[in-house]
Order: structure tokens, then C-alpha cells, then sequence
């Protein structure tokens, strides 16, 4: 199985924009393994080459673009080449970026980002009731090989391995991990975080009855291919469940984001028995509040 997660890239989006800012602010080189330094060129040719020949469109096609998939398998191949030479050991040799280089690659890798993470809200989630146009940021994303060839190889069972040519993209219900990781991304501007409160306030992430927030919107119609919690029945463990933890960092990034007001209407309903359960030693995932206040 191929997939994405957007929370991952979330915060990788934050640490770019941390170095970018502590490489600007004190201009000193920076040294890394040649080895890192051999993917990021490749990662750097990728990206030329895509952005000379990638046109953003209005309408994204669930077919991923021939220029977005050779971006993707380019990159993707380096970092696994990466990841089988440094396995064992490092070679020792080292590589020496300037203040100035390090801060225009970031500042290109934080334009295409951005970029992704427009087209993961214009591609949406999908799920029961959700038609995906709830401008709320996704999650994850599973991608279907369209077309591929063989490669000559096979795995240790002898089954044919095959090189992907082509993708289409597959779409989940809403998960309260992706908002909750996208309200980082824009803190500081108090209209895009107070939009995005009511927006999940509204959605199937919601909880109306309890005043408090599922870990995910309904699972019903998923396939099993989605993983352990299709064996949950709805609000058991992450099947449309209460969880403690992740309601907590749901309202630090209110708080964080400044929306005072919301974070302590939220305290006055469902937060306030949230914070009363820990502070009893109830254990982080309380699934069971379904079971104990039955609607």
C-alpha cells in the first residue's frame, strides 16, 4: 500500500521554517554528510525540473499528474537511497552549505509544501456524510497503482515485484489529527484559525450530543484496507472514539492560536469533564464515555 499523512507534513513544514529562521538569523554555514548532501541535489534537479514543467490546475484530477508522479518517484528513490547508504555507517566526508544557500532552498522546498498542502484541502476527505468540500484539512490519503511494469525482482516468497508508473489518489473521513496539526501552520492569523474552529465544529468530527470532538468523522463504508480500526465498532478505540489525548492537543492549538473565547466555550461543555477524567487518573483514551453517558 502507498499512502500520505498530512499531520507529518504539518510539522515538517514548521521545522523548515525554524532552520530557515535560525540559519538566517545568526548566517552560519551549514555542515552536513555528503550523503545528505548527494539527496538534496537530486531532490533540488527534481524540483527544477518539475517546476518548469508543472502547471498548477484549478481542478486537480484524482489521476496525480505525470509531472507530480516523477517528482514524487524521484524524490521518493533518493531518500531511499539514502536511507541504504548511511544503514550501517557514514563515509565521514561532509559537505558545506552557506547561511544564504541553505536559507533560498528552504525558502523553494516551503513554497512547494505550501503548495501540497492547498491541494490536500482542495482534494478533501470522503466519507459518510462528508462530500469533501468542508474545506477542513485531510489527513491521510491512500494512492492506487494505475499502471506499472515489472522490474526483473521478487520478494523472498518469489512473487514479482514491479516498478509504479502511474497513481490515482484515495480519499478517508475527516481525522481530528489534520486540523488540530494545520492550526500551527497559521498562527498568527486569528481569521484563518477561527474559521477553521467553526468549520470542524460543524463537521462530523463533532460530537453535538457529548460537546466534544471524535477522533475521527464516521468510518461506515471504509474499506477494510484502512486498517485496525474497521474492527472497531464505532466509538471503540479509533473507531469515531472520544480520545482524551487528542481532544488535549485539539484545544492547546486553540490556545495557541489565541482563540481564547472558543477554547473556554469548549471547557464549559465537554473539555471541563475531559480535564476532571485526568486529573482522576482515567486512562488517556477514554472510549468508554459513549458507554458511560449513553445518548
Amino acid at each position: 500500500m502507498v499512502g500520505s499523512g498530512m499531520p507529518e507534513t504539518y510539522e515538517m513544514y514548521q521545522v523548515l521554517k525554524y532552520v530557515k529562521k535560525v540559519v538566517g538569523k545568526y548566517g552560519r554555514p551549514v555542515v552536513v554528510p555528503t550523503e545528505l548532501a548527494d539527496m538534496i541535489a537530486t531532490v533540488n534537479t527534481a524540483l527544477d525540473d518539475l517546476e518548469s514543467g508543472f502547471t498548477e490546475s484549478e481542478e486537480l484530477p484524482f489521476d496525480v499528474p505525470a509531472e507530480l508522479f516523477t517528482y514524487w518517484d524521484t524524490v521518493a528513490t533518493a531518500r531511499e537511497d539514502y536511507r541504504e547508504k548511511v544503514s550501517y555507517f557514514f563515509s565521514g566526508k561532509t559537505t558545506e552549505y552557506d547561511a544564504d544557500t541553505v536559507v533560498n532552498m528552504i525558502d523553494r522546498w516551503l513554497g512547494e509544501v505550501e503548495k501540497g498542502m492547498k491541494r490536500a484541502i482542495k482534494i478533501g476527505s470522503h466519507g459518510d456524510g462528508d462530500d469533501g468540500n468542508s474545506g477542513i484539512p485531510p489527513s491521510y490519503f491512500s494512492y492506487n497503482i494505475t499502471s506499472w511494469e515489472l522490474n526483473g525482482k521478487s520478494n523472498e516468497k518469489g512473487l514479482p515485484l514491479v516498478n509504479a508508473k502511474s497513481m490515482s489518489v484515495g480519499r478517508f473521513p475527516l481525522f481530528l489529527e489534520g486540523p488540530t496539526r494545520y492550526l500551527k501552520t497559521i498562527t498568527g492569523d486569528d481569521d484563518a484559525a477561527s474559521a477553521m474552529y467553526d468549520k470542524v465544529k460543524e463537521s462530523g468530527l463533532r460530537d453535538k450530543e457529548l460537546d466534544m470532538y471524535f477522533v475521527s468523522a464516521s468510518l461506515k463504508g471504509q474499506s477494510y484496507d484502512m486498517g485496525r480500526m474497521m474492527a472497531f465498532t464505532p466509538g471503540w478505540l479509533e473507531n469515531q472514539s472520544i480520545w482524551m489525548h487528542m481532544s488535549y492537543k485539539y484545544y492547546l492549538e486553540l490556545l495557541r492560536g489565541k482563540l481564547f473565547d472558543q477554547f473556554f466555550s469548549e471547557m464549559r461543555g465537554g473539555g471541563m469533564f475531559l480535564l476532571v477524567f485526568s486529573m482522576l487518573n482515567v486512562p488517556e483514551s477514554i472510549d468508554l464515555t459513549r458507554h458511560i453517558f449513553p445518548s
